[in-house]
Order: structure tokens, then sequence, then C-alpha cells
């Protein structure tokens, strides 16, 4: 529903705020999607908060990813004593190159 796509939103970006969610330099399609999704002024006029729906399909996978992979993992995680919660960061690092990841540009703020 539409309370799981904001739920999602804000895991997200509480992900890339903490920087437990990077990304490879490589994935220019995410980079260039993070940069334009913004939320639907038509929506936010009405007190919904929905994001614009045109070229989101890297946002909503890394939405997915998050709200069922991140989250499961962690779950399982805080159910076993002395396994600490997964870094989803640690996903994409590339043996030997911690340059190879990246934050999205604009959300330092």
């Amino acid at each position: 529903g539409d309370n799981r796509v904001a739920d999602g939103i804000r895991a997200v970006g509480e992900l890339l705020r903490g920087e437990r969610l990077l990304f490879q330099a490589e994935c220019v399609h995410t980079a260039t999607e993070f940069r334009s999704y913004v939320w639907d002024e038509k929506n936010a006029a009405q007190g919904a908060d929905k994001p614009v729906k045109e070229h989101d399909h890297c946002m909503d996978a890394v939405r997915y990813f998050v709200m069922t992979v991140v989250q499961r993992e962690s779950a399982r995680a805080r159910r076993r004593p002395g396994v600490s919660p997964l870094d989803p960061s640690s996903l994409f690092r590339e043996k030997g190159n911690p340059k190879s990841l990246m934050r999205p540009a604009g959300l330092d703020s």
C-alpha cells in the first residue's frame, strides 16, 4: 500500500544518512534516479506523500531491497545473540576497492 512506499523511502533515507547503504560507482542509472526522485506536488496538496512515478525503476528496486532483504536479515541478526545486524553496504563492497562505493549525489543534507 501507499504507507509501505513511504515507509520504504524513510528506511532507505535512514540507511543513506547513516552511510549504511552505498552503491557501486557504476550504478549510474541509480545515481541519476536519486537526483530526480521527487515528491508529487499534486498528491502533496491533498496531504499524500507519494513520489512522482516516472523513471523510478531503480528507486523501486532499492526500496524493495531495503524493505525485504535488509530488514529481514537485520531481524534475524537481532534474534541471534552475538550477531550484529546486517550492514547493507557489505553486500556491495568490492574486496580491495573501497572507492567503488558511493553515496548518491545530493543526499548530504
